[in-house]
């Protein structure tokens, strides 16, 4: 034993691990070592977004859900249509 914990030597192995299917094995086990048998933890805050506009305003997104605000533009039948002008 080296001293290291078995999370310090499976992380090591896998940095100087040339096959990427090996080093995905063995940071799967870190991975399990760190979030299941050793770390206790309860997520209490989820980050959410709400976004509140216009039915007229035509919105895109870049992917996931990112907002593309450059490349937003108002529907001006849709605008018309809702408030009558």
């Amino acid at each position: 034993m080296t001293g290291l914990s078995e999370f310090d030597e499976l992380t090591i192995a896998a940095g100087r691990e040339s096959e990427p299917a090996k080093r995905a094995e063995l940071y799967a086990k870190a991975e399990q070592i760190l979030a299941v048998d050793e770390a206790a933890y309860i997520p209490i805050y989820h980050y959410t977004t709400y976004v509140l506009s216009k039915p007229w305003l035509a919105r895109t997104y870049r992917g996931d859900d990112i907002l593309d605000f450059a490349n937003w533009w108002i529907d001006v039948a849709a605008r018309n249509e809702t408030i009558g002008d």
